[in-house]
């Protein structure tokens, strides 16, 4: 049996072996998205190990079979090891929303440094010890409330616990004829004051990431408009492409719509919006 076999039964996925001897974090089949396996192989003889399936090393040599593995008793663990991610994630999620609707109730309306620096020194958001709160509620049920995030001189953050995937804030009402979506609170804020310049009622929907904009944008009623960010990674773009829908972003690479209106004025970006693409 190679060792790429080897591997792949118990678990690992590896794309690119590097027989140096030394260990190698891979993702699993039980965990895609984190690289939760390890290996090394020095081209021999090796050793691999699924850190949520196995308590120790499963050696490999090529002149011995693999060492029989109890799957039964594996997928047992496996199933237990969710379930109790599952109890631990509910728990941690209701205690974020409670502590959300406390920090909600306690905070009042107030002006703040970053609305300022985002060129809103009129505008009001919810404050609480000096940390701007951004309610984020369901896009398929505006009334639970997810979590929190949080803006201060220190940067953005959600409340522990937050529940992101499909989470929103809206500026206007469901009523509107159409929507935007976005990803920052500062870019909605722009997109709100561009609308007014054209005098058309939007909502714009705030979404906090590029991943979830895509995502919400298959929930949202139409029609919608996407305003992306211009990330060197392409993030933004690739997102907005994702979905479908029409959609645009500031020509210059590091700028969001906010930057857009900052540097060259609300103009600027009423005409970005006017020209979107099909």
């Amino acid at each position: 049996m190679s060792f790429i076999r080897h591997a792949e039964a118990c678990g690992l996925l590896i794309r690119d072996l590097i027989p140096d001897g030394r260990w190698h974090r891979v993702h699993t089949v039980d965990k895609p998205k984190k690289q939760n396996g390890a290996y090394v192989f020095d081209g021999i003889k090796g050793a691999v190990r699924n850190w949520a399936t196995m308590e120790t090393a499963v050696p490999y040599r090529p002149d011995k079979p693999l060492p029989r593995i109890d799957r039964a008793k594996m997928e047992r663990d496996l199933a237990e090891r969710r379930r109790a991610d599952h109890k631990l994630d509910e728990a941690r999620h209701a205690k974020a929303t409670i502590e959300a609707h406390r920090m909600l109730a306690s905070a009042s309306f107030q002006q703040h440094n970053y609305l300022a620096d985002k060129g809103f020194p009129d505008e009001r958001g919810l404050v609480l010890e000096g940390k701007l709160l951004i309610p984020m509620r369901g896009a398929q049920n505006y009334t639970i409330l997810n979590g929190l995030q949080t803006i201060d001189a220190e940067g953005k953050k959600f409340l522990p616990g937050t529940r992101a995937k499909g989470a929103v804030f809206k500026i206007a009402s469901d009523a509107a004829p159409s929507r935007w979506l976005c990803e920052g609170f500062a870019t909605a804020l722009s997109l709100k004051a561009a609308m007014a310049e054209l005098r058309r009622v939007a909502q714009v929907v705030v979404c906090f990431s590029a991943g979830n904009l895509a995502h919400v944008a298959q929930m949202i009623k139409p029609p919608v408009f996407i305003m992306a960010d211009n990330d060197e990674s392409e993030t933004g773009k690739l997102a907005a492409e994702a979905t479908g829908l029409p959609w645009t972003m500031p020509p210059e690479v590091g700028m969001d719509a906010n930057d857009l209106h900052q540097a060259y004025g609300l103009r600027a970006l009423v005409k970005l919006m006017l020209d979107i693409r099909e």
